[in-house]
Formats: C-alpha cells, sequence, structure tokens
C-alpha cells in the first residue's frame, strides 16, 4: 500500500460527500447540513480488489487477529498501548483536554470585539453532515466574540483546489484562519500565504509538515481518538454479550485520526474482550468498495457476528450488503454521526448498533477560542481534544444535540418513535 498524504487520500472515501467549488462565497447564515456524494480519486492509489481483501481475510481467520495483515499496524501491539493515558498528536503531542483550556479572561473579550476582526473558513467538504458540525461551532463562537466570518471555502480535499481557496479567502485579508489542512505536505506551500500575512491560523484535526504549534500555527484541535476507539469497541462487545467473530473494515490509508481510533478499538478489543476473536479484515481506499468487500466477508464467514467500519461515511455499501444478503445478525459500530445511516441505527433491530463520536461542534468552537486567546498574549497548548461519546439507539437523539448542538434530522426522530 502506498503511503499517502494523511488527509488527501480520504476524500475518496466519503460516499455521501458532494464535490463543491472551492471558490470563496459570502458567508451563509446558517451552517449546511444536507449529506453529500464523493468526488472523483484521481491522486490515491487503486482500492483493494475484493478478492484480495477476501483472501486476506481467509488467511489470518484462525488466529483472530485478521486486523494484521493491515501495513498500516505493522509492528503495533495492542496490549501495549495505554487507553487510560493520553492521545498523542501527530507530531507527538501531548493532548490536553478542551475542558481544560481556559476561557479568555473579560479584558481579553473586551481587547478582541475592540478589534473588529475578520474570519475566514475553509472547509474540508462543504455539505458534508461532521463538516457542517464544525462550521456551525466556528460560527456561533466567533459571533459571540464579535469577530466576523467573513468567507468559507470548500477545498474538496484537492490540494490544488486548497491552494485556489486560499489564495482566495487570503483577498480579503481575514485575521483568523481556521482550515483542515488536505496534505501535510503541500499545505506547507499551500497556506504560506497566510503565514507570510501574518494570519492567526489555527487547524482542526490535521497538521502541516515542518510547522509546529505556537509558531506557524496556533493549535490543532480534534477528538480524543483512542477513547473513540476504545467506546466503539465497547460498544461491539455489549453489542455481541462479550463474545463472537467480528471484521475489521478499514481506511487502508496512513491518516493519524482514523488510525488512532482503530488502534484504541483493537487495543480495548485485545486488554478486555478476549473472546471477541477478528476472523476478517479488509482495507479500503475507495468507499465504493465496501460493499463488494463486505459480500466477500459474509460467504467466506457466514456466522460472522458484529463488524467494525473506519467511520460511518464508508458504511452505505456495508448496510446495503447486509440487507441484500437479508442478515439481521450482524452487528455494526463505527465512528461519527450521519445523517443517511443515523436513520438505519434509529430502526428497532437494525444492524446498526453503535457509533462512537467526538463533540465535534465544540472542535469547532475550540479553534476559535484557541485564535482569540493567542491574540491576547495566551500560550495555547499545541494539541486539544474534545471528549468522545459512545452512542446507540437509546442516546441517539441526546448525541445529535451534545455532539452537533442540534436536533437529529427529522427522518431520525421518525425512526426513534419521537
Amino acid at each position: 500500500m502506498k503511503r499517502l498524504g494523511r488527509l488527501a487520500a480520504v476524500f475518496v472515501t466519503a460516499v455521501f460527500v458532494a464535490s463543491c467549488s472551492s471558490a470563496a462565497t459570502t458567508a451563509p447564515t446558517t451552517a449546511p447540513t444536507a449529506a453529500p456524494a464523493a468526488p472523483s480519486a484521481s491522486s490515491a492509489p487503486a482500492a483493494p480488489s475484493v478478492a484480495a481483501s477476501a483472501a486476506a481475510s481467509t488467511a489470518a481467520a484462525a488466529g483472530g487477529d485478521a486486523w494484521k495483515q493491515s501495513d498500516i499496524f505493522t509492528g503495533f501491539d495492542p496490549m501495549t498501548l495505554d487507553l487510560t493515558g493520553y492521545t498523542p498528536g501527530p507530531n507527538g503531542e501531548h493532548s490536553t483536554n478542551a475542558a481544560d483550556v481556559p476561557d479568555p479572561t473579560p479584558d481579553c473579550m473586551a481587547q478582541i470585539k475592540s478589534q473588529h476582526l475578520k474570519l475566514a473558513f475553509l472547509n474540508g467538504l462543504s455539505g458534508n453532515t461532521w463538516m457542517a458540525a464544525i462550521e456551525k461551532g466556528v460560527r456561533e463562537t466567533a459571533a459571540k466574540y464579535g469577530i466576523d466570518v467573513t468567507t468559507t471555502a470548500a477545498t474538496d480535499f484537492d490540494p490544488a483546489k486548497e491552494a485556489a481557496a486560499v489564495e482566495t479567502v487570503m483577498a480579503a485579508k481575514p485575521d483568523i484562519l481556521i482550515t483542515i489542512p488536505v496534505d501535510p505536505t503541500s499545505g506547507k506551500a499551500n497556506y504560506k500565504p497566510a503565514l507570510d500575512a501574518g494570519t492567526t491560523i489555527v487547524f482542526y484535526d490535521n497538521p502541516v509538515d515542518g510547522w509546529t504549534a505556537g509558531n506557524e500555527y496556533v493549535t490543532i484541535s480534534t477528538g480524543d481518538h483512542y477513547r473513540m476507539g476504545k467506546d466503539a469497541a465497547d460498544l461491539l462487545a455489549q453489542a455481541l454479550g462479550g463474545k463472537g467473530t467480528y471484521g475489521f473494515i478499514e481506511l487502508d490509508v496512513v491518516f493519524y485520526n482514523s488510525n488512532n481510533r482503530e488502534k484504541g478499538f483493537l487495543a480495548e478489543m485485545a486488554q478486555k474482550y478476549p473472546d471477541m476473536k477478528n476472523v476478517a479484515w479488509a482495507g479500503f481506499t475507495d468507499a465504493a468498495t465496501v460493499g463488494s468487500a463486505t459480500d466477500a466477508m459474509l460467504t467466506q464467514h457466514p456466522d460472522l457476528d458484529g463488524i467494525y467500519i473506519s467511520y460511518s461515511g464508508a458504511a452505505a455499501g456495508l448496510f446495503a450488503s447486509l440487507q441484500a444478503a437479508g442478515n439481521t445478525h450482524v452487528k455494526v459500530v463505527t465512528h461519527d454521526l450521519d445523517a443517511a445511516n443515523d436513520v438505519i441505527m434509529a430502526t428497532q433491530g437494525s444492524n446498526y448498533y453503535g457509533t462512537a463520536i467526538e463533540h465535534t461542534y465544540d472542535e469547532g468552537a475550540n479553534t476559535v477560542k484557541a485564535a482569540v486567546l493567542k491574540r491576547c498574549g495566551v500560550t495555547v497548548p499545541p494539541f486539544i481534544v474534545v471528549p468522545a461519546l459512545a452512542v446507540n439507539r437509546d442516546n441517539l437523539a441526546q448525541a445529535w444535540q451534545e455532539g452537533f448542538h442540534e436536533d437529529p434530522p427529522a427522518e431520525v426522530k421518525k425512526a426513534l418513535g419521537q
């Protein structure tokens, strides 16, 4: 498997994300809520064939550690991962819980409001449910501090579009730039105009190679990935009564967010649930192949009890495969809230048992808070994480409130009987 930039490859996997222009627009009054459809994947390596994934799954089934076929986890020992410790940043930074970051003082607030600051926001995929919650957190927090969100742009996780988007939003001379770098390598050149202009830069989720927090950028705001993985494992064990077999469907690229969540999942399984056996593995770089990979997995392991998949946006093919097979037995766990798939979770007795999420709105809100603190001369921690939350049908509506600060979509509420 080729090593990809941490985020440049991930755009090929989004099943529900629509290609959007990277041109800057006047900031809308509300964040988008529609779920999207996938852009092209010209820069990504070809997805592994279903046949190759199937053969690999069979090869490791006997030992119950099928995940070891993944190049991503070469040398990884799940028994050594400390799930009570901190989730490391992409450069090994020690994480700081968002709750431990101080709020701006009244004097700082007055200073910021008097400056009438302008903020530009770069959205990795406009229209994506998760990105919409980030943007909502940014907008509402900026408004609280008297900061005007003047321009937004979508990069579609394309380095070339990112470069154009940065150039376009910088024409408005923003004081603050909140963004998710597409690729750590290309990001160094893409964000140089903002750096040269003295813009206060805050990242959510991803870094730029060679840049350090407190120097070129303020901090990275993200989720507590080890805890999210741990929560997903606990959900699957809960669904299966602590014993059984499961498949592991992995985003097969080097991307530290998903890699850390997957490590947390595998560590919790190894350390706490010895009777849960991973008998099947499949890797994907294109979510369009997930359905076929699931078909092969079910053919080889007709008695499979559960499946973990790296994130909800890639799970549409998995759920379609289970439905086509008439399989109501397999229970699925993943990460993130997703308007379309959450209807399945909300349906009583469905295959979708649960998801482990972060407080996504707060992740966005903390980027603005960090920028404000920096501009007031306060030292900001280099890597800030928001809490994880385990979600199943019982607390799904509450999770939308906690994670996204909004009600779940009407169709989800209807499936919940609300």
